[in-house]
């Protein structure tokens, strides 16, 4: 038996009762810390680019573990899970020693603050501004170039509605003026919404999303369709509105920036109160609510002697 095949094979060792063990999820590496000189023993793949090799195969569990001379186990081989994280080891291992420094496993595999040898977990995002920066030292900050690590939301086909679901929710997004504030001014930051984002999650809300650039840079996606279907559109009253004298005096900043209210307004809402022959022709440039659309926001009727405020 080869050194590679013993070290493999007693990856699975006391992984379950007695007889053919189950495969578990998430192996136990610091159960075989006393077995392996090295992690290439087992991923040799990981650091060539060589997915064939990047972890052990049945076959070489089974070496050990063919049920005599020690359990055997029923494992398939390692299983990718979803993510919409784009890594290369190779590529990494290749630039940190143009660098002038070996990248280790320990770097961005330890637990925490234990460094004893294969006491390992999954690589976590908030590792990786360690050394990609870009100008913070949150994971998750505003600032963060996403597509340095991830791919768009509607490109990672594998991952599944409801781990779209459980993504992370970043600080700024309870922010109490997030609303107001959260559309995006560039392309950088359009590729950053896309990362969590697809078109259907700015529809839910967005009575003009048809007519805005940012939202139809975002291709649509099934998953968040149906994560979206059946969630009430959330419109906070701007700080404007929440004036006193709003009532008669929006007609104006209305009639300057009809498209400012498209965000939020549509013609059905605002002819709740609205009549006479000004208000029609700006209100005409509002959108109409659809079937797959946002319904904008429910107004109530306010009767102030039929003044036309528009």
């Amino acid at each position: 038996m080869t050194l590679r095949f013993f070290l493999v094979a007693a990856l699975l060792a006391g992984v379950a009762s007695s007889g053919a063990r189950a495969q578990r999820s998430g192996f136990p590496h610091s159960r075989h810390e006393t077995l392996f000189p090295s992690c290439s023993g087992c991923h040799q793949g990981i650091t060539t680019g060589d997915a064939a090799n990047a972890f052990p195969s049945p076959k070489d569990c089974a070496a050990c573990h063919d049920g005599t001379q020690l359990d055997a186990v029923r494992w398939t081989g390692h299983t990718k899970k979803p993510t919409n994280v784009v890594f290369s080891h190779a590529e990494h291992l290749a630039s940190s020693a143009e660098a002038g420094a070996r990248a280790e496993c320990v770097a961005c595999h330890a637990t925490a603050a234990d460094t004893a040898w294969m006491h390992v977990r999954a690589a976590a995002g908030a590792g990786c501004v360690t050394c990609h920066t870009n100008a913070t030292s949150e994971h998750l900050a505003p600032t963060a170039k996403c597509r340095t690590c991830h791919r768009t939301l509607t490109e990672s086909r594998e991952l599944t509605a409801a781990m779209i679901a459980a993504f992370p929710k970043p600080a700024s997004h309870s922010a109490a003026d997030f609303a107001a504030k959260h559309a995006p001014t560039s392309d950088a930051s359009i590729a950053q919404c896309a990362t969590c984002h697809a078109r259907e999650s700015c529809v839910r809300c967005h009575a003009n999303a048809s007519s805005v650039r940012a939202i139809a840079q975002l291709a649509p996606d099934p998953r968040v369709a149906e994560l979206m279907r059946g969630r009430a559109a959330l419109y906070p009253t701007p700080v404007s509105h929440r004036d006193g004298g709003w009532t008669t005096a929006h007609g104006g900043a209305a009639a300057k920036s009809i498209a400012t209210c498209a965000n939020c307004h549509t013609q059905t809402g605002c002819r709740t109160c609205h009549a006479g022959d000004r208000a029609p022709k700006v209100i005409a440039q509002l959108p109409l609510p659809g079937p797959n659309g946002a319904p904008g926001v429910a107004l109530t009727r306010v009767t102030m002697h039929e003044v036309n405020f528009l």
